[in-house]
């Protein structure tokens, strides 16, 4: 069996070589999950209301800020490869808390008479501890998994990766859907920290399931592995479900703030 390296580099550059990976497209190997998933993005629908153009500073915020960086070359030792992604996730839980703290926050505030400017802050907040999570995750770029070394260990640690950043993006979502439905003289203080923070998350969820979609997904495995790469792509699929919901939530905002 080859290295998977050489696996994955044909399937990126489209060659004919045989390779012990399926012939489809990462991405329909992941769309034909979600379908037989059966994943429901949630629709909002848009408030018809009048709200006063505001101005907005147009800031991307999908770059990371911090010292980390994406590998300069691929890492191909699995070893190395479960370090990089035991660091991220390392990373993920050291903010875990934090974050939902956050989250804790905010929904009290959005329960009762809204004081705006504690919300703006919340908010705020969010935003600086969604960050971390942003410059740490471009170093799954350039990781690549040995498959003939493959075991148990390395998919299980990219399973826990995975599945915490897949709770953690939900609840984020979840909590800031009911914030689309804001009266419209609230979201005009709100809504440009609220559409920073939708951003982040897209940015966040991106390099998780670009590395799934491009690395782990291919695989063809059996046995325990086989059950764990399942695992990863079914908490794959929900981060994108996630995803859409978000992308639905951002346009909701963007629409009402006139962008």
């Amino acid at each position: 069996m080859k290295f998977f390296t050489a696996a994955l580099a044909a399937f990126a550059v489209g060659s004919t070589m045989a390779v012990p990976v399926d012939t489809r497209s990462a991405s329909d190997i992941v769309a034909d999950q979600v379908d037989k998933a059966g994943v429901e993005v949630p629709k909002v629908d848009v408030p018809k209301v009048d709200v006063p153009k505001v101005d907005v500073p147009k800031v991307n915020v999908a770059a990371p800020t911090g010292a980390v960086q994406a590998a300069a070359a691929p890492v191909t030792n699995n070893v190395a490869v479960v370090i990089v992604v035991k660091q991220v996730y390392t990373t993920v839980a050291s903010v875990e808390d934090t974050v939902k703290h956050d989250l804790e926050v905010i929904k009290g505030l959005v329960a009762g008479t809204i004081d705006v400017q504690a919300l703006l802050k919340a908010i705020t907040t969010l935003k600086g501890d969604l960050q971390t999570l942003l410059d740490s995750v471009p170093l799954l770029h350039g990781l690549l998994l040995e498959v003939d070394d493959l075991v148990d260990d390395d998919l299980e640690a990219v399973l826990d990766l995975v599945a915490r950043v897949e709770t953690l993006l939900a609840e984020v979502q979840k909590v800031l859907k009911p914030l689309g439905a804001l009266k419209a003289e609230i979201l005009a203080v709100v809504g440009a920290e609220l559409r920073e923070v939708l951003s982040l998350v897209l940015s966040i969820a991106n390099p998780v399931v670009t590395f799934v979609l491009t690395v782990v997904a291919p695989l063809h495995l059996e046995g325990t592995l086989a059950g764990l790469l399942a695992k990863i792509t079914n908490s794959v699929v929900h981060i994108i479900g996630t995803t859409a919901a978000v992308s639905n939530l951002l346009g909701v905002v963007l629409a009402l703030l006139h962008l």
